[in-house]
């Protein structure tokens, strides 16, 4: 079919609409009416047919379907129903893609009462990656600042997991603000926990204050440590041997006896690296049993 001759509906074969250059619409309304180009429209409802495309586009090489627009929407998608505005679909690139050029949004999604960007997928549901060396691969904004919302929040067996040279970093930027927090809400939950792995010189939890006015570590509460204890020297010995807690070189042992006997006192705890244990020496024996607690630093 030639240049210039009126398109066939209804004909299946694509070589009888096969042109050799571009075919151009334009709405010359100038105001006049809607202004749009070109419309549309597949098998209505209510019909036998379950509902066909609007417009189905082919490309071999080049895009399928191209928009362009001077101020607006370059491409626009609606569904008045349960459908998808706009429905991508890949076997192995990018279903959706979108790039801005300047300083703009490459893909925003809004939605008043429901989800503005929802990624599902079977190992990652959402990607982001930052080129810049200073940059964020996912960034989480609350219009409400600083005066309450969430800016990102996850829900699973880990709600949120950061892998890298800092793991998670938090930073409160107002006063009396808080960096991280944890809130365990189960019976036995833990708020933060802290581990490592490492072999030799790992910390779990490090704690540090830049100004002398600051402090690196404060409890509100009961702190519980591994490297404390109690201990009972038996009636009629001054000393006993406690095993258990670790010892090492720069370890150092306090001890104080835990009730009042004229005379008797914590002469000296002994720390031994070599055997994992420590004595504690008494200033004198005592007819009954006496107890002691201790705590080992380092």
């Amino acid at each position: 079919m030639a240049d210039g001759q009126p398109i066939i509906q209804g004909s299946g074969a694509w070589k009888n609409n096969a042109e050799d250059s571009a075919t151009s619409l334009v709405n010359d309304a100038k105001g006049r009416a809607d202004g749009t180009g070109l419309y549309l429209f597949g098998a209505q409802s209510g019909t036998q047919s379950p509902g066909g495309d609007g417009l189905y586009s082919v490309s071999f090489k080049g895009s399928a379907v191209r928009g362009y627009s001077y101020e607006g929407d370059g491409v626009y998608g609606a569904s008045r129903r349960s459908g998808s505005g706009v429905h991508g679909v890949s076997s192995s690139g990018t279903a959706v893609y979108g790039e801005d050029t300047g300083a703009g949004t490459g893909v925003h999604g809004q939605a008043p009462g429901g989800l503005g960007v929802r990624g599902t997928g079977s190992g990652t549901g959402v990607v982001g990656e930052a080129i810049d060396q200073r940059g964020f691969g996912v960034q989480g904004y609350n219009r409400h600042g600083l005066e309450g919302g969430y800016g990102v929040f996850g829900f699973a067996g880990v709600g949120v997991w950061g892998d890298g040279r800092i793991g998670v970093t938090g930073r409160g930027v107002s006063d009396y603000g808080i960096g991280v927090e944890g809130d365990g809400l189960g019976q036995g939950a833990i708020g933060v926990f802290g581990a490592t792995s490492a072999t030799s010189g790992g910390v779990g939890v490090y704690a540090t204050a830049a100004n002398s006015g600051s402090t690196a570590l404060q409890v509100q509460g009961t702190a519980v440590f591994s490297s404390s204890g109690r201990a009972v020297v038996p009636a009629g010995r001054d000393r006993f041997t406690v095993t258990g807690p670790t010892i090492g070189p720069a370890s150092m042992v306090l001890a104080t006896v835990q009730e009042d006997k004229r005379g008797v006192a914590v002469r000296a705890a002994v720390p031994d690296p070599a055997a994992g244990s420590f004595t504690v020496v008494l200033t004198q024996a005592s007819p009954t049993e006496t107890a002691v607690a201790w705590f080992v630093i380092n």
